[in-house]
């Protein structure tokens, strides 16, 4: 839903249980800017690899 709230909690829930987690950060959004930025910037840094759905995609067809 909120790139601060869902995506955060299963982030996490993915990184505890031991999985390498990507978010993918074009693909996401949250209330305002601020909340997206801290998010993606600080919060999803600490347990999480951000890519953007390009870089994805390129990974997935390699």
């Amino acid at each position: 839903m909120f790139t601060n709230f869902s995506i955060e909690s299963t982030a996490r829930s993915g990184a505890d249980l031991g999985y390498d987690v990507t978010v993918v950060e074009d693909a996401t959004a949250s209330f305002s800017e601020e909340w997206q930025n801290a998010a993606l910037n600080y919060t999803l840094t600490q347990m999480t690899d951000i890519e953007s759905t390009e870089d994805v995609l390129t990974a997935l067809t390699e």
